[in-house]
């Protein structure tokens, strides 16, 4: 697929990681449903870099398990990070948290330009749920924002995730609200719905985005 023209806003001097292709981040709050969206969008064939997915991988390496075995050793269990217990932490411990944020940002470029190793796409999505809050937009492209109303999305995130109301709070806190972050996307997907209407809204979008294969002359 090729951006419209109108849509490309930047140059590989102002573009996130010096990339030459154009960048659509995908955001919006936790349990909003970018991973239905990111799912529609790789089932059509788009590359779909997922930040969530950068950060497993930056926390499965020794170096992690080593950092946060000195930072947190009560969430290192067996070589193995027990994330719910380490999650508790982070959100407890304002110290723990910069720290563990500044360890996982300082390696995040090096995991994102694995994932375009031996490709040429003309086109990069890249589901950053933080993308506001660490100030990734001026970066990017054009922005999506995946939204629902609030209070659905603490109900999913309760139900998705098993934590308690109060956990479900300290972690929606972290984050900018869903309305503020609709106000500063270029375009916003409502789920609001059913989780069966979301890939149709998703096309079309995409056909909205999308340059004429055959322009007139």
């Amino acid at each position: 697929m090729n951006l419209k023209k109108e849509y490309i806003h930047l140059t590989s001097h102002t573009r996130l990681y010096g990339l030459d292709c154009p960048i659509i981040g995908l955001t919006g709050g936790i349990a909003s449903g970018k991973t239905t969206v990111s799912t529609e969008l790789k089932r059509l064939g788009h590359l779909v870099i997922c930040a969530d997915q950068l950060v497993k991988k930056i926390y499965s390496t020794s170096e992690a398990k080593k950092f946060i075995h000195n930072l947190c050793p009560n969430t290192l269990i067996d070589d193995k990070i027990d994330f719910k217990a380490l999650r508790k932490t982070f959100f407890n411990d304002k110290p723990k948290q910069m720290a563990i944020e500044t360890f996982i940002y300082e390696r995040l470029e090096k995991f994102f330009l694995a994932e375009l190793a031996g490709r040429n796409d003309s086109l990069i999505f890249y589901d950053a749920p933080l993308l506001f809050e660490k100030k990734l937009n001026p970066f990017i492209d054009i922005v999506i924002c995946i939204g629902c109303s609030e209070s659905l999305q603490a109900q999913r995130l309760i139900r998705r995730d098993h934590i308690d109301e109060e956990l479900a709070k300290k972690i929606l806190k972290k984050q900018l609200s869903l309305s503020q972050k609709m106000s500063q996307a270029d375009f916003t997907i409502l789920n609001n719905g059913e989780i069966h209407e979301l890939p149709e809204k998703v096309q079309k979008l995409l056909k909205q985005l999308e340059a004429d294969p055959y322009p007139l002359e």
